[in-house]
């Protein structure tokens, strides 16, 4: 049968009709929504259970192959989505020798996966979820990795290797656990080792049981025995995050990661160790009698079953139980052992008791201790030595400790020693008992019961029947609080001898009817009450909610402290000793609630106290303070925090107190002030947190305590509360403050704000959590440049503030170079790029010569070798400083010193190998210094320095060298030649034209862009002919129209006529140029035409008078066709078609097939240019491809050819132009086809 029991219920729901033998594994998944069974025919059930907790069946499969289901897993298929109605579980089968895993899903999809051929049964299926792997392990050590192929083919195994199993006579009894997302954790009956696998990492790493040995033992006869111990069961709780052990002699240990559980390789990368071990923290064990054979967390994270034996013992975990009354403070130690200590004093002292204490009750003068069932009740002062001003109220001589567990509590006495057992009672329902003052209260049925210190009943009351059944109790010195199972608030005032109901019957608390009260606290003077509460349904929930309820009003505020990126659980709650309106709430952070159910606690659990202000608006939050190396908070009493910690080997030990001493945030530096400024500061903190500056500056402004206002400055930094910290420097007195404040105003983000005033305050801890929180790394690194952090300022810089990463390797280089360290100072000069300057400067102020010169040699840096050069040349060193120029290629430092020791050969070779512009023009000064003309010149003009090479030339007279040097080209840039400079070209023409060296003047001239002075000079001397005609050949139409005129008339009167008619045409003189054809019978070409005829803007009359004279000399001239076409082109023929008709019939009857073709071709062309008419230019050329299909002409092929193609070239056109409406982009590619 498969049964279901309802924890809240108890109803008891089964299935008899899925399984029909026996049930061999059972498995809920991570969200408890899906339950998965199997027997030992090898059939699984899927089963779902409804809103009354009945099972209902989704799924039911048989394994092929018939056996034992041995192991059921949830993990994931390819694809599968996040959802809680859905699954897939993957379950062993053991057939023979063989186990065979399969795969099932809730949405029917069975099959066989893979089979293990292994000898020996297996021993775990884990799922490893990030890279979805199926991970088993045999009983033989075997460990397999298997994952799916591509495209869902099948399974394949990826890993092969064998677990170690320890060393001894005794074969292996082999353990293994998951645990977290990555980590295969194993143990062997053979050692009292742990060994975990990183699978992402492949780390592998120990724990060893040697240090729980000297924990949990007392004498060295213990520790022997312990040593001799090996692991006997091994577990790992998901949702607590705890690695379990136990042992052949009955130890349980602990392990918990420090930083959590990696939930990916990344994190696990994070967190990566030369050791991974040191992460894991030992917990304090516990021990059972006997061998522990077997260990089961249950679903959540507290509840731990450990088989020893025939025996079960059924573990709780739970927060260790603390209490504070006065300057006494008591901490649970352990299951059985509470240590007592005075805040003011250096004592502890440690009772131990017989039961499983789950409370205690401190008063001022006793201790009470119960189970759920029985208390004890003990005295407890005089062995603690307190000292003498202890306040009123606290009695050194009746002094008792009560301890209670769920069913017991004991009264101790300790004013003798040894402390002895004053009474003990039996606990009839689980509510534990209260201390307070000279009383002991307790809870029997609908009855409170107060007790003496010797166990006799003084009073009872009884509550009403519509008050119902107390459930929890708290007392103050006024009062005593009852909350009872109809949600009702008993109030009895204790002012009295004898206590007294107050206020009536019963308040009703309006709770959320899905809580349960599982604490409660009352102030110091039982105005107010605070509670806190977990989930109805779940015993392991916790609200993240606290409940304060005013007894004057009868209200409940409440404080929520989960958030959707992470949940803050209220632990503990602690009413200041003094102030009625303060309150401390112990919060663990637990990140995601999901998360934490699902993977092994991302992140690890760490405490801080929310100090939290009642007031008739609410709860407000003042801060929230981190606790660092404590377990949990014993007491809030202003100044001070007061926190414990068990752990220590110091306290283990008795060398340190268990109780600490902390001071709150907001009294750093003023935890020593007197009672009265102490509540000034508390008032000030108050109307702060409610928003009344005014109040808060009243409550401080009578206060002369020296560095009052620093003391709050600093605590509004830590609590983030900007408008006060402005308030604060204001306030203050002092240079270093005014700098601050002038600071403050500059930053634009409010933390980097903050992080600047921590700093000036010397806070530079709180400094650096504020520049990361605000972003500036920038600030962040030259605060841990400050403090002296180099690596962590590298690291920031390297990570997030680059832009002065190089800037940090400098300051980091000039703080070893001062300290003498220049390995590493050359090192970091490197990094920030500045080593060719300051390496030097360092060593040569440090006068090592030689290290200066090997870093030169072995760095090969050119900017280093010519500084080098230099300082060897400053010496006279020759030799070396050429050595480290060649190095360098430093051609122009080469030259120089060639040229200095006077070896020009040298230097000329130096120039003529490198092509240097700099190193030639070096050379040829200093050839110019000792009269070396001809080659100073030569070199002047290789440097490309062509101005230097014709000042040289002209003063010497070296006209070759001079026109050269004028003509020399220079490259400014590659593949870039430019001439030299106009104005150099000029100013050389000049003094050529000045020696009547007039070619040359001419040639630079024209070359300079002046060709009418150039002109000019050609026209004075006849002899220069050649150089007019290239001149008059280089003139374009952009030249000007008067120097074009000028040489057409000088060509003319040398009877040049075609070159005067071409150079008439381009000044635009057609009429002058025609003129000079008709007189001097130069061809009319229809090249020639087409230029002299006038565009369309031209007058109509003017235009029809150039074309008749154009058509007339080509008349002349024979050429017909140019005749014909300029005669047609003074017709308007395209205005009167009756024209185009006559010249039509002409053509025909003459028969001139080949004119008429041509005239319709001239047609066209008309039509196109002038007109754009591409369709009457179409019709015209089908008119002169029909004529010219009659000619008898031996071209009639070429000319058909030609008029075909034009035709297929304007039809595509005109299709495109019809296109470009509907589809351009068509239109575009025709067109684009028509280019190309």
């Amino acid at each position: 049968d498969v049964c279901c029991w309802h924890g809240v219920s108890h109803a008891l729901s089964k299935d008899s009709k899925t399984h029909h033998s026996a049930v061999t594994c059972l498995e809920w998944n991570a969200q408890s929504s899906i339950l998965a069974s199997g027997d030992d025919k090898g059939h699984v059930g899927l089963w779902r259970l409804d809103s009354s907790s009945k099972p209902g069946l989704l799924m039911h499969f048989a394994a092929a192959s018939p056996g034992p289901v041995t192991h059921i897993l949830f993990g994931s298929s390819s694809g599968a989505e996040s959802d809680t109605d859905k699954a897939t579980v993957y379950y062993s089968v053991t057939v023979g020798d063989s186990s065979h895993i399969h795969c099932a899903d809730t949405d029917g999809h069975h099959s066989e996966t893979f089979c293990l051929e292994s000898q020996a049964a297996l021993l775990g299926l884990f799922w490893h979820a990030a890279k979805s792997q199926l991970v088993s392990v045999a009983k033989t050590g075997d460990f397999y990795i298997h994952g799916e192929e591509e495209e869902g083919r099948g399974w394949q195994q990826i890993v092969k290797m064998k677990i170690g199993g320890g060393a001894g006579p005794e074969g292996p009894a082999l353990m293994v656990a998951w645990v977290g997302d990555q980590t295969l954790a194993s143990a062997s009956g053979r050692d009292d080792v742990v060994r975990l696998y990183d699978l992402d990492t492949e780390d592998n790493y120990i724990l060893r049981l040697a240090a729980e040995h000297s924990r949990s033992c007392s004498t060295d006869d213990d520790i022997r025995s312990e040593m001799s111990a090996t692991i006997s069961s091994l577990s790992w709780s998901v949702a607590a995050g705890i690695l379990s052990a136990g042992t052949s002699t009955g130890r349980m240990a602990f392990w918990k990661h420090e930083q959590g559980m990696a939930l990916s390789s990344s994190s696990s990368a994070h967190h990566m160790d030369a050791d991974p071990s040191v992460h894991w923290l030992l917990q304090r064990g516990m021990t059972v009698a006997g061998r522990v054979n077997n260990v089961v967390w249950g679903h959540g994270d507290s509840v731990l079953a450990v088989q020893s034996g025939t025996t079960i013992h059924i573990c709780q975990r739970g927060l260790l139980q603390r209490r504070c009354c006065g300057l006494l403070a008591a901490v649970q130690l352990s299951a059985h052992e509470v240590a007592i200590e005075s805040m003011q004093g250096s004592n502890t002292l440690q009772v131990a008791s017989g039961l499983q204490i789950r409370g205690l009750g401190l008063s001022e003068t006793n201790l009470l201790l119960h189970s759920n069932t029985a208390a004890e009740l003990s005295g407890l002062l005089p062995s603690l030595n307190m000292p003498d001003d202890v306040h009123a109220g606290l009695g050194l001589s009746e002094t008792h400790l009560l301890l209670h567990s769920n069913t017991a509590a004991e009264l101790y006495d300790l004013t003798v020693a040894p402390a002895r057992m004053a009474f003990a009672f039996t606990c009839l329902q689980r509510l534990a008992p209260v201390l307070q003052g000279h009383f002991l209260f307790r809870a029997e049925g609908a009855s409170i019961e107060v007790c003496s210190m010797a166990g006799a009943v003084e009073q009872t009351f009884v509550l009403s029947e519509g008050d119902g059944k107390p459930t929890n109790m708290e007392a103050c010195s006024q009062f005593l609080f009852v909350f009872t199972d109809t949600s009702r608030l008993c109030m009895w005032s204790l002012s009295g001898r004898e206590a007294k109901p107050y206020g009536g019957a019963g308040r009703v608390l309006d709770l959320p009817p899905d809580l349960l009260l599982i604490s409660m606290r009352c102030n110091c003077d039982g105005s107010k009450v605070s509670m806190l509460t977990r989930q109805a349904s779940s015993s392991q929930q916790q609200s993240q909610e606290l409940f304060v309820y005013d007894v004057q009003t009868g209200t409940i505020s409440i404080c929520s402290f989960g958030d959707e990126g992470a949940l803050r659980c209220p632990q503990q709650h602690f009413w200041d000793a003094e102030h009625p309106l303060l309150l401390a709430c112990e919060l663990a952070k637990t990140g995601n609630a999901q998360k934490k159910r699902t993977a092994a606690a991302a992140e690890a659990a760490g405490l801080e106290v929310a100090m939290l202000f009642a007031t008739p608006q609410g709860i407000v939050l003042q801060q929230c303070q981190p606790t660092e190396a404590c377990q949990g908070v014993v007491a809030v009493a202003a100044p001070f925090l007061y926190t414990f910690d068990t752990t220590s080997e110091a306290v283990k030990s008795h060398q340190r107190q268990v109780v600490h001493q902390t001071v709150m945030h907001t009294f750093i530096g003023m935890q020593d002030v007197d009672r009265q400024t102490s509540r000034a500061l508390l008032d000030f903190s108050y109307h702060l947190a409610i928003g009344d500056m005014n109040e808060a500056y009243k409550a401080v402004k009578l206060v002369k305590t020296a560095g009052l206002w620093r003391s709050l400055c600093l605590s509004a930094v830590r609590s983030r509360r900007h408008q006060v910290v402005q308030f604060c420097l204001d306030n203050m007195e002092d240079v270093q403050c005014a700098q601050a404040a002038r600071e403050f105003g500059r930053v634009a983000e409010p933390d980097a704000r903050l992080g600047l005033v921590a700093m000036q305050l010397g806070q530079l801890e709180e400094a650096k959590k504020l520049f990361t929180c605000a972003a500036r790394p920038d600030l962040l690194n030259k605060l841990l440049q400050a403090c002296g952090e180099w690596d962590e300022a590298l690291r920031v810089a390297d990570k997030h503030d680059r832009i002065n990463l190089k800037a940090t390797h400098f300051r980091l280089a000039q703080h070893h170079e001062g300290m003498g360290d220049f390995a590493a100072a050359m090192k970091h000069y490197q990094l920030s790029d500045t080593h060719r300057q300051e390496v030097p400067r360092m060593l040569f102020e440090a006068e090592q010569i030689a290290q200066l010169a090997t870093y030169v040699t072995e760095m090969n840096d050119p900017e280093l070798l010519c500084w080098w050069g230099r300082y060897n040349e400053s010496l006279g060193q020759f030799d070396t400083a050429l050595e480290a120029y060649q190095q360098a290629n430093d051609t122009v430092a080469l030259v120089r010193l060639h040229c200095h020791q006077e070896d020009f050969v040298a230097a000329c070779d130096v120039v003529e190998k490198s092509d240097s512009a700099a190193a030639a023009f070096m050379l040829a000064r200093q050839l110019e210094a000792t009269e070396q003309v001809a080659e100073a010149v030569h070199y002047f003009g290789k440097a490309q320095r062509t101005n230097h090479g014709v000042r040289l030339a002209k003063q010497h007279g070296m006209d070759s060298e001079l026109l050269e040097q004028a003509l020399k080209t220079v490259s400014l840039e590659c593949d870039a030649p430019l001439q030299s400079s106009p104005l150099l070209m000029l100013d050389t023409a000049e003094y050529f034209e000045q020696r009547r060296e007039l070619d040359k003047a001419v040639l630079l001239y024209q070359k300079a862009g002046k060709q009418r002075r150039a002109l000019e000079l050609c026209f004075l001397c006849c002899q220069l002919f050649d150089t007019l005609a290239s001149i008059a050949n280089n003139l374009t139409a952009k030249s000007d129209p008067a120097v074009m005129a000028r040489c057409a008339d000088f060509f003319l009167e040398h009877g040049e006529h075609e070159k005067g008619v071409q150079l008439l045409m381009q000044a635009c003189q057609f009429s002058r140029a025609l003129d000079v054809c008709n007189h001097n019978s130069i061809t009319l070409t229809e090249t020639m035409a087409e230029a002299m005829t006038p565009g369309q803007g031209t007058e109509a009359k003017e235009r029809e008078g150039m074309l008749r004279r154009i058509a007339k000399l080509a008349k002349q001239q024979g050429s017909f066709h140019l005749a014909c076409k300029k005669y047609t082109q003074t017709l308007d023929w395209h205005a009167r078609p009756d024209l185009a008709q006559s010249i039509t019939t002409f053509y025909s009857k003459a028969k001139a097939w080949d004119s008429l073709a041509l005239f319709f071709e001239a047609c066209a062309q008309i039509e196109i240019d002038d007109f754009r008419d591409y369709q009457k230019a179409l019709q015209a050329l089908q008119e002169a491809l029909k004529y010219v299909q009659k000619s008898q002409k031996s071209s009639k092929q070429a000319v058909t050819e030609s008029l075909t193609g034009r035709i297929a070239a304007i039809t595509a056109f005109l299709q495109a132009q019809q296109l470009f409406g509907s589809d351009a982009a068509s239109a575009v590619q025709m067109c684009n086809g028509l280019i190309v």
